[in-house]
């Protein structure tokens, strides 16, 4: 991605044929949709690595609020306008480029919006999609599912097929008839499959295991949602994309709105198609075709009253011992996206399903669950078209609880405590921490007015925060950027670090929550600090804090050989 200014060199124009999406953002937080820094920097963010060029760019702030701007681009345009007042964002996205680009970017634009509910138009426009062109128009789906699966996930037309099997825990199999398929097809991650059963209704398979059936699918869903709360608005569904657990949910919570994050899309237009499931055309319901892996970081924390993990016994691609792995991550994201009190939900799999090694892969589940959020709590229920009792697992947040990872503030300084420090700073950024000096270590750990918090995992320090008084990191920064502005009302952040493979991008967000609480103890609500673009820090800070200014890059910081950008950010 390269930007272009007015002089820049001829280009050649892009085909005459497009598709434009016009997105409706309801909901919104107003001091976020009324930055300018925020529109420039996530329209910069979902642009990245796309084959387009910014022409040119331009943003206009209105008093008392409200912002207007666009991105030119060699493919088209990107336009927004924003009324904080109303909570309300209007975002055209048009683009004659590649389609599959063109919804990557519709995507990270609206996972950066803190909003309630959307509403997106696609359509294609263009010369090849005149009156008379015999062009087929783009099916009315927000997340343009249908359209992926047509290209990618060919329906296997000549399949034919009599029977399914349901193998249970105990080697018994029930052999179900079938008298219809109503549609088969390979996606990049599965076989999904659409039957009719006289026993069972429409069901759904994937790679041959049944999913979900007309005749019982509710007793799944109200225990999944068996946490479900009156008082609670926000949740989080981690797979569902045949959308049964979702319209459950408002069914029982009609003021809830529900974020559905499903690797395959194509499983959501198999049951939009197959099993007449319409929920995704609700307003209430933003849908995310996404890993869930890089949707968790990007939200920050305490966003969710509550997530749901409606995903298959092995997640798609795991096996075993992987699958642990998988849910060890997930439910660690999941405890940072929650609020307080918050809540999960998992689907545990057969009562007897036993691991490869020996062992209840339900005791397996419910070990990995208490990591994160300590007591939990297991359900039982007979789904009939899963042939036997089925386990469902509940763990609830504690406040101050942060899963496996454990934050602390320390007020002084042992041996043991520094070498970790130390250890840590050679790991995460070997070129800065070259000539350190041991006892400078212990006199910001003693030093009082300084505030020093560390992330531990199982008693090992794997993160790292020091904040000083802005006035004192004016005294030593001096050199390295002279611009810095002595505050007696800001605390500068000297050091942030994490270890990587420690959930990064939540250890960052849990190391920052401490600081401003411990500073917001002595009243102040204003932080500055040089943060390293090369690990993202910049930009995570820049999307969630809406109160936040990029005032500069620093090329060579302090002779890293990387930049760095001083950032302020004031909470409210």
């Amino acid at each position: 991605m390269h930007t272009e200014g007015h002089n820049s060199p001829t280009l050649p124009n892009s085909a005459p044929d497009g598709i434009h999406h016009l997105i409706e953002f309801f909901g919104c937080c107003p001091q976020q949709i009324n930055s300018q820094n925020f529109w420039e920097t996530i329209l910069d963010s979902a642009l990245e690595g796309a084959d387009v060029q910014i022409l040119n760019r331009h943003f206009y702030a209105f008093a008392p609020h409200g912002v207007t701007g666009y991105f030119l681009l060699s493919a088209s345009h990107i336009s927004v306008h924003t009324w904080p007042e109303n909570g309300y964002v209007a975002c055209d996205v048009f683009s004659c480029g590649d389609e599959d680009e063109t919804s990557l970017i519709v995507q990270r634009i609206t996972a950066a919006i803190r909003h309630e509910r959307t509403r997106v138009t696609s359509l294609h426009r263009g010369y090849r999609f005149g009156a008379d062109s015999d062009a087929t128009p783009l099916l009315p789906i927000e997340a343009m599912v249908h359209c992926e699966q047509q290209k990618v996930c060919p329906a296997l037309n000549d399949a034919r097929m009599n029977h399914f099997d349901i193998t249970c825990a105990n080697g018994d199999i029930l052999r179900i008839p079938v008298t219809g398929l109503l549609h088969k097809t390979r996606s990049s991650y599965q076989e999904i499959t659409v039957c009719a059963t006289a026993r069972f209704g429409r069901c759904l398979l994937l790679d041959g295991i049944i999913q979900t059936a007309e005749s019982d699918h509710e007793k799944y869903d109200r225990a999944i949602l068996h946490m479900l709360r009156p008082s609670d608005r926000s949740l989080l569904i981690l797979g569902g994309g045949d959308g049964y657990a979702a319209a459950q949910a408002l069914e029982i919570n009609p003021a809830l709105h529900v974020t559905v994050v499903e690797l395959d899309g194509a499983v959501v237009a198999a049951a939009r198609d197959h099993l007449g499931q319409m929920v995704f055309d609700d307003l209430r319901i933003d849908l995310v075709v996404e890993d869930a892996f890089t949707f968790l970081p990007r939200i920050g924390s305490a966003a969710f009253d509550g997530v749901v993990c409606d995903l298959t016994d092995f997640p798609v691609g795991y096996d075993q011992v992987q699958g642990a792995e998988f849910y060890s991550r997930i439910f660690s994201a999941s405890n940072a996206a929650l609020k307080p009190r918050g809540w999960i939900a998992i689907y545990a799999g057969a009562t007897d399903m036993m691991l490869d090694g020996g062992g209840r892969v339900v005791e397996r589940l419910r070990g990995l669950l208490a990591e994160s959020f300590g007591k939990v709590e297991c359900s039982e229920v007979f789904v009939p078209s899963f042939g036997e009792p089925c386990c469902y697992l509940y763990g609830e947040k504690v406040i101050g609880e942060s899963g496996k990872l454990k934050v602390e503030v320390l007020k002084e300084a042992t041996d043991d405590i520094v070498n970790q420090i130390v250890g840590l700073g050679k790991i995460t950024f070997p070129v800065a921490s070259n000539g350190d000096n041991i006892s400078d270590y212990y006199a910001d750990l003693n030093n009082q007015d300084y505030i020093n918090i560390v992330l531990k995992r199982r008693d090992e320090i794997v993160g790292y925060l020091l904040a000083v008084p802005q006035h004192d990191a004016c005294s030593y920064q001096k050199d390295s950027d002279p611009l810095m502005i002595e505050r007696s009302d800001m605390f500068y952040v000297d050091a942030i670090q994490i270890i990587p493979g420690a959930s990064n991008a939540i250890g960052f967000i849990i190391l920052l929550k401490k600081l401003f609480e411990e500073a917001g103890n002595s009243g102040i609500n204003k932080f500055s600090m040089h943060a390293r673009k090369a690990n993202g820090l910049s930009r995570l800070i820049l999307k969630l804090f809406p109160k936040t200014r990029s005032l500069r890059s620093l090329p060579n910081f302090e002779g890293t050989g990387e930049v760095f950008e001083y950032i302020e950010t004031e909470l409210t």
